[in-house]
């Protein structure tokens, strides 16, 4: 039950796409400091609409573009009523499967604002599929929801809420 790409941005598609297929042999994605002046010119050709990342060969500085892509969104993919109501379920101390359940209700149901919903759900599968590499890159899923968490809330008090996350649930 994939996401349609043509209803993705090409910047996070492409990224994506990249790092799926480095992700395997890659240690510390996500994690590992990119080159500033890859990060840039990386930029200067999304910009330009020239996505040639595989010239690079840096998984890491196209990892760092798509963050700060999530990141500049004029708005948070979860938006902040939402995020209040996950932050309250949270700390409501249900039992684990309870909480994925409606985690998943929140962020994938009809609450969501379609587009964001259809983002979530492609990031979610792409992080789900990288933290399966977890042995060979040193990124676990608790890790991926930390990083990915803040780029996904602006809100200030929500931050919180993700940079303690245990875990990132499997909502596909």
């Amino acid at each position: 039950n994939s996401v349609p790409t043509w209803k993705i941005p090409t910047l996070i598609h492409k990224t994506t796409e990249y790092i799926k297929g480095k992700v395997p042999t890659v240690s510390g994605i996500f994690q590992t400091p990119a080159s500033k002046w890859k990060v840039q010119k990386l930029k200067e050709e999304f910009e330009r609409g020239a996505i040639g990342l595989a010239k690079y060969n840096d998984p890491h500085s196209v990892a760092y573009v798509l963050l700060l892509y999530i990141s500049s969104l004029p708005e948070s993919l979860i938006p902040p009523t939402i995020m209040q109501s996950l932050t309250a379920l949270f700390d409501s101390n249900q039992d684990d499967t309870s909480t994925i359940q409606t985690t998943r209700s929140f962020l994938l149901g009809k609450m969501m604002p379609v587009p964001n919903r259809l983002l979530l759900k492609y990031l979610f599968s792409f992080l789900n599929s990288t933290a399966s590499f977890s042995q060979s890159t040193n990124v676990d899923s608790v890790t991926l929801a930390k990083v990915f968490g803040i780029a996904f809330v602006k809100e200030a008090g929500c931050i919180e809420a993700f940079q303690s996350t245990t875990a990132l649930p499997n909502l596909q």
